[in-house]
């Protein structure tokens, strides 16, 4: 409604007033009293109804008068109310903040480790008593006293590192060696104190003589925590039983303050992997002497195989009577090894043969071919052969039964 249509309203009704109170001026009397009683009675109820209407109409004029807008309202908008504002709370005092706790980095370097004086465990079966040791460049010595030696090395072999209290930081695993005859074995957790000092966590694991963990060769770690460790079911010394072990991986976890296994296998199965060497040698026979006194003598020695394991490599040692020496290409293929036994080739300038290794199963043949000049001791009983196994590592191999390995020369002259 604008405000013109106002304006006609109210004066439509003061003209409705006027033409209601018209026919009242007229001269006194008392019929015409009596009519303007009853014609002021009506006045009043109309006077009402126009205050009435005034009262409606003024507002709503007022109203769209002070506020007018070209844009229409925006469907479903209500009005904001503007809260009145509240008493302001007195603040609360702020908590007094807990200063954060500092963990240790207990990630160790193999160089800060291998320079560092340890506390380290005793190892399995008490080969290695517990001792505090001051490590240099990886290593350390101890007196092992009447059982062990006076200078028995201590050898730190590798680290690994993860959270195994799970505080938040690394701890630091260690594998040692300790090198007596066939060397001990143990893995042992670390960390830092408050104040930088590396202590000990904890022993995971140390080889024993008991068969149930007899070598340790590799050490690693998982995400979650854990020290996982390649153990074997065989002690590797010296090391003829190097054959016979089947490395497999376990996993082991911190529980109520000490190491456990919790995972990979929780023992060996039943090892069949062997060598079982049978050799036999044919006569050492010499011909009949040449123009200048020169005989010539073969050997052959057959080598067979018997077990389920491939030997890597044949070493073959001969005791023969001295004035033998070396002669056509059967020795092209012998190379120098350590003298296993002490028996050096008499009358040549070899020493042990090595020759190339025999599958399970099969058979080998080496031939040795030799001249003598001047007289020969055939019935020397010291003449002889041994045929062993080697193993990569250089070392001779423990078989089943060695008593088909060797055996006594004859030698026959034609």
């Amino acid at each position: 409604m604008s405000e013109f249509d106002d304006l006609n309203l109210i004066n439509d009704a003061f003209s409705d007033l006027r033409a209601e109170t018209a026919p009242f001026v007229k001269p006194a009397g008392a019929r015409q009293a009596h009519a303007t009683v009853r014609h002021q009675r009506k006045v009043r109820t109309i006077v009402a109804g126009v205050v009435t209407v005034l009262a409606i109409a003024i507002p709503v004029a007022a109203f769209a008068t002070v506020n007018r807008t070209d844009a229409p309202p925006t469907p479903g908008s209500t009005a904001s109310v503007s809260p009145e504002p509240s008493a302001t709370a007195a603040p609360s005092p702020s908590p007094t903040p807990t200063p954060a706790t500092t963990v240790p980095d207990g990630r160790i370097s193999l160089a800060d480790l291998g320079n560092a004086t340890l506390d380290l465990p005793v190892t399995g079966n008490g080969l290695c008593p517990a001792m505090k040791l001051a490590f240099r460049n990886g290593k350390a010595t101890f007196d092992g006293g009447e059982s062990l030696g006076p200078d028995v090395k201590y050898e730190l072999v590798k680290v690994v590192h993860s959270d195994v209290d799970h505080d938040g930081a690394e701890e630091t695993a260690a594998l040692f060696a300790c090198r007596i005859p066939g060397s001990s074995f143990q893995v042992v957790a670390f960390d830092r104190d408050a104040g930088g000092a590396i202590v000990t966590v904890g022993q995971v694991l140390a080889s024993t003589l008991d068969y149930k963990v007899p070598n340790i060769f590799d050490i690693g770690a998982d995400t979650e925590g854990n020290i996982q460790v390649q153990v074997g079911d065989f002690v590797v010394c010296c090391a003829n039983l190097e054959h016979k072990t089947e490395p497999q991986w376990r996993t082991y976890g911190l529980r109520d303050g000490k190491f456990a296994q919790v995972g990979g296998p929780t023992s060996f199965p039943e090892n069949s992997r062997y060598v079982d060497l049978d050799v036999s040698a044919s006569p050492l026979a010499f011909g009949k002497p040449d123009a200048v006194g020169t005989r010539h003598g073969r050997l052959t020695l057959t080598v067979r195989n018997q077990g389920t394991f491939d030997a890597p490599a044949v070493g073959v040692f001969l005791r023969l009577p001295k004035g033998l020496k070396e002669a056509g290409t059967g020795w092209d293929d012998c190379g120098l090894t350590a003298d296993l036994v002490n028996q050096e080739l008499q009358g040549t300038n070899k020493g042990s043969c090595l020759f190339p290794g025999v599958r399970a199963g099969g058979t080998s043949t080496i031939v040795f071919e030799f001249t003598i000049s001047g007289p020969v001791d055939a019935a020397n009983p010291q003449s002889g052969f041994n045929v062993r196994t080697v193993m990569p590592s250089g070392v001779t191999l423990a078989e089943v039964s060695n008593k088909n390995n060797f055996g006594p020369l004859t030698i026959t002259l034609g």
